[in-house]
């Protein structure tokens, strides 16, 4: 309940749960992780009426997750149930709906203090200019790493490796957000935010890095703006989330001096392409993230290590910085410019 109470304050709207799609007076019931049967809530848009979303949701659902239909078959009331079906509606809160909305920490902190102190808290107490989003990297989320002309990435290639990513995953899968754009964009709408940041996948573009422009790779990003316009959700770009094109790391990548005429040839093709519809511009996503884990620690891709490597990598990820806003503020009438940092309480 007192999640209820906080998404419901917090967003100033009323709250509706999600219906069956063949009975719409019947509530789908989601397990959480306790193993304690709860409604799934989502916030009305302002676009389109909840329930016709939500309908639409559990509809997608249906149709393409077999587990979805195995589930709900057990939370109908089935005394007869497989133990596959049980652990996987038992998952569903995280892994079906949920896991590709993840709350921040920021926001993550926000609900704890409100669950301990039992405060109802409001939107308001952000200030009206709050942009309240989600955001997805291409590298974890797209798949498709080999599909309509986009070259490796680091991270294709490093992830190769036994025991490279917790799990075993790999972005060759990622969450198929190459083929289920519409479905995900979908659920940030009905989830009730209003802002979908997503990155571009350099190699998806520039297979080689720089040369010829994959006019595929230009056409998919250019779907997933238009659905989020279509779904009244403000479009971030994030132009460069940790996906080097292989081929350029194999010339050094970060640590080459180059790395920075090869990234403003791509800043420039992205701000060409899709500057007229979107004005938020994230020029790198955590510069310190992959220039330490990457270039010095080796626990990201490319998996290089010491001070040889990182401090190179950072000072050329200071000059793209600065290069590649130069670049969008020129290319780009009234952009909002910036980058994000990955932040720790001290």
């Amino acid at each position: 309940m007192k999640l209820i109470k906080f998404t419901k304050a917090l967003k100033g709207q009323i709250l509706h749960p999600i219906y069956n799609s063949t009975d719409c007076s019947k509530p789908i019931n989601i397990t959480n992780n306790a193993g304690k049967a709860s409604h799934r809530y989502a916030v009305q848009g302002s676009d389109t009426t909840l329930m016709s979303i939500d309908k639409m949701i559990v509809q997608k659902m249906y149709l393409r997750y077999p587990e979805f239909r195995d589930a709900h078959s057990f939370s109908a009331g089935k005394k007869k149930y497989n133990s596959e079906a049980q652990r996987l509606y038992k998952k569903l809160n995280t892994t079906i709906i949920f896991n590709r909305c993840k709350a921040t920490n920021f926001a993550t902190h926000i609900l704890q203090q409100m669950m301990s102190s039992n405060r109802i808290i409001s939107s308001k107490d952000f200030g009206k200019n709050f942009q309240w989003g989600v955001a997805i990297a291409a590298a974890q989320n797209e798949g498709a790493a080999d599909l309509h002309g986009k070259g490796p990435s680091i991270w294709d290639m490093y992830a190769k490796g036994a025991g490279k990513i917790k799990g075993g995953g790999k972005p060759s899968v990622g969450c198929d957000f190459y083929h289920r754009y519409k479905d995900d964009i979908l659920l940030v709408k009905a989830l009730g935010f209003n802002v979908f940041r997503f990155s571009i996948s350099w190699p998806r573009i520039l297979p080689d890095g720089t040369g010829k422009i994959n006019k595929e790779g230009i056409n998919f990003y250019h779907r997933v703006i238009d659905e989020c316009i279509k779904m009244g959700l403000t479009p971030y770009i994030t132009l460069y989330h940790w996906d080097l094109p292989y081929e350029l790391h194999k010339k050094g990548g970060w640590t080459n001096y180059f790395i920075n005429k090869w990234f403003n040839r791509f800043v420039t093709v992205c701000a060409e392409a899709y500057g007229d519809t979107v004005k938020n511009w994230i020029i790198i996503n955590e510069p310190f993230g992959f220039t330490s884990l990457g270039y010095m620690l080796g626990r990201h891709a490319p998996g290089k290590r010491g001070l040889d490597n990182f401090l190179p990598a950072v000072h050329h990820t200071a000059l793209a910085q600065a290069e590649g806003a130069r670049i969008i503020r020129h290319l780009v009438p009234k952009a909002n410019i910036g980058t994000t940092f990955s932040c720790s309480q001290v």
